[in-house]
């Protein structure tokens, strides 16, 4: 993950989520933790998309 001016980038073929938002880029809020935030693999994001839809 990189961290430039408060935005969170995730590392190629990863996926930024804090539980419940995902995302390749997340610009933090005034109130915004990166502790809140981890990387996942694309697969894993794929997994939770299709739970999601059942």
């Amino acid at each position: 993950m990189t961290i430039k001016n408060n935005i969170l980038t995730a590392d190629s073929g990863k996926v930024l989520t804090n539980g419940e938002a995902f995302g390749k880029t997340v610009r933090l809020g005034k109130f915004g933790r990166v502790e809140n935030w981890y990387e996942i693999t694309d697969a894993e994001y794929e997994k939770i998309k299709e739970e999601q839809r059942e």
